[in-house]
């Protein structure tokens, strides 16, 4: 699942903590960057149940930049292709944990069209589903709000990979949709990663 084929620039990639070879399982990947069995679990349940996503954003960049993440984002694309007994099987899955309600996030935003919210051992969990012509993880990650969250975990290599450009300098993306609050909180996040802010290049 690289991005290297993506319109965007790869600028860097990050081994993490844990050792992962050839053979290691996909979600031995994941382990490598999240500490819980529950949510390694939630997340095999749905590779099961045939939802294709991927892992990026906030998640990601904090866990390069040694910070505690607040939640994780689950990308869900390619969803022209997602059977009826999927959906079925997904919303059996959610319920069974504690849902947050998700209803204003992502209001507006012309390339979700779904946002999906539960607690996994006390870690939120964002479920995204891109719309229909997002056939990739590329294609979700080049329509993030802003490069600062354009951070995503290879499960090719075990890397969390930078896809956007100008690492270390606060831009917004030329497809991404934000709120006025949401520009807000990545301000604040830049300063907290030691990124640099002009409001010509983020706006």
């Amino acid at each position: 699942m690289s991005l290297t084929d993506s319109p965007s620039i790869l600028q860097e990639e990050y081994m993490v903590d844990k050792i992962v070879t050839e053979g290691f399982t996909i979600l031995d990947r994941y382990a490598a960057i999240i500490n819980s069995k529950e949510v390694i679990s939630f997340l095999g349940q749905l590779k099961d149940i045939g939802i294709t996503f991927g892992i990026a954003g906030g998640y990601c960049r904090d866990v390069v930049h040694d910070l505690e993440p607040k939640d994780l984002d689950i990308i869900v694309y390619g969803t022209e292709l997602i059977e009826l007994k999927k959906l079925r099987d997904f919303y059996d899955l959610i319920e069974n944990y504690q849902r947050i309600d998700k209803a204003p996030s992502g209001e507006g935003n012309p390339n979700l069209t779904a946002v999906h919210g539960v607690r996994v051992d006390d870690l939120d969990i964002d479920i995204i589903f891109y719309n229909p012509l997002h056939k990739s993880l590329s294609d979700c990650v080049e329509v993030f709000d802003c490069n600062l969250n354009q951070y995503y975990f290879d499960e090719d290599d075990g890397c969390i990979k930078f896809a956007g450009k100008n690492e270390g300098i606060l831009m917004s993306t030329p497809r991404g949709y934000s709120d006025s609050k949401r520009r807000l909180r990545m301000v604040y996040k830049a300063g907290q990663v030691d990124w640099e802010f002009n409001p010509d290049l983020y706006n």
